[in-house]
């Protein structure tokens, strides 16, 4: 799952936002965008979580696997229109680019909540 979010930055990033722009349809079972924001947020939490953790490095791979069948538990979907739900977001790069400032500035909120505690 690392691998793939890490492969969607790259390719969010190297993307030109020239007027390219063909019209995809949407997948059968796309994850609607708020609900995809707060999954994103959560996939965040996640890999910060076991990277900060000393002692679960050994075992990162098993710590994320549980995290993230946890993550599709939560939001009643699964890794496969997670997945299909992100390229298709992927298509318009400045609805994907409003969707991670979201995401952002969610994270950005929640860490100075707990900065006040």
């Amino acid at each position: 799952m690392k691998k793939l979010l890490f492969i969607n930055l790259i390719w969010l990033l190297s993307c030109s936002s020239g007027n390219n722009e063909q019209v995809v349809t949407p997948p059968e079972n796309i994850i609607p965008k708020d609900k995809l924001v707060e999954m994103l947020v959560d996939v965040q939490l996640i890999e910060a979580a076991i990277k900060s953790d000393d002692t679960r490095k050994k075992d990162s791979k098993s710590y994320s696997t549980y995290y993230y069948n946890f993550l599709f538990e939560k939001y009643s979907t699964t890794k496969e229109d997670f997945i299909e739900s992100l390229h298709y977001y992927q298509q318009n790069m400045n609805e994907f680019d409003q969707m991670y400032t979201e995401v952002i500035k969610r994270l950005s909120k929640f860490q100075s909540e707990i900065e006040l505690e």
